[in-house]
């Protein structure tokens, strides 16, 4: 397994930045999830207009894109809302597939009132299902996270389950299906041969600690993750953009980072 972090835990650093820190903190890889808080990544000019210049300095730190995420959302009961939702991922898709990032995170989003979670189940596998599609044109998995209405891993499963198609996983969020009474192995159970990208991070289910500090059992899930057979990124996922009064980054990631290194030696 590879360490990473997420852009989201450092919204006011440039690009050029984000890479150098990366390299300095041993970091292997990054998850690109917006730049100076622009989270639409077809906004972003490194993503796009400038990004061969991006690429150049990537491969010259060393450092890989682990992963693309985009907000797209599919429980919507409105179909031209779920088109949309389809059209963004698969111009996050087309970013992933220029920076030979593995996959693009997508939410299954939150449960309508008054609509019955099958049917939400329903459509966001429709839309997975051309997702699918889409990326195996292109050589792009598309990762469902354990997030919203959808953050157990059974949750996922039955979605997963559905959809049926081998460009579509998961992203375990660790830190979501415990906060909801999920214990890890019967997520790990749920999610098995579907993770393809783990966000990390630690906390008391109040606030977001550093790792080690909080109530999440990481050793113990990295272990489960290399019995399972992945063989992906960790990716530190710093809520620093939503949650301003969270430690700085030039704290935290250094932290992780080692912490991390630290528990892959032991597993």
């Amino acid at each position: 397994m590879k360490i990473a972090f997420s852009t989201l835990g450092c919204p006011d650093w440039d690009f050029e930045t984000v890479v150098k820190r990366a390299k300095e903190y041993g970091y292997e890889g990054l998850e690109i999830r917006g730049i100076l808080r622009q989270f639409d990544l077809t906004k972003v000019p490194e993503m796009t207009d400038k990004a061969e210049q991006a690429k150049k300095l990537l491969q010259e730190s060393g450092i890989a894109v682990a992963c693309i995420s985009a907000s797209s959302r599919f429980s919507s009961q409105d179909e031209d809302n779920r088109k949309e939702n389809v059209r963004s991922a698969k111009s996050h898709m087309d970013i992933a597939k220029n920076f030979k990032a593995p996959c693009v995170r997508v939410f299954g989003g939150n449960i309508p009132e008054g609509v019955e979670r099958e049917r939400c189940e329903d459509y966001m596998a429709e839309s997975l299902r051309e997702l699918g599609d889409y990326g195996a044109g292109i050589g792009v998995k598309v990762a469902l996270e354990t997030h919203d209405s959808f953050c157990l891993g059974k949750e996922i499963a039955a979605v997963l389950g559905k959809t049926n198609h081998p460009m579509v996983g998961s992203v375990w969020d660790v830190y979501h299906p415990l906060r909801n009474g999920e214990p890890i192995e019967q997520t790990m159970r749920f999610l098995s041969g579907w993770v393809l990208h783990v966000h990390i991070k630690d906390g008391d289910f109040k606030k977001h600690t550093l790792l080690g500090e909080g109530k999440v059992p990481t050793l113990d899930i990295l272990k489960l993750l290399k019995d399972d057979g992945y063989n992906g990124y960790l990716s530190l996922e710093w809520e620093k953009a939503w949650i301003p009064d969270l430690p700085e980054p030039e704290e935290a990631f250094p932290q992780y980072g080692a912490k991390l290194r630290e528990y892959l030696r032991s597993v």
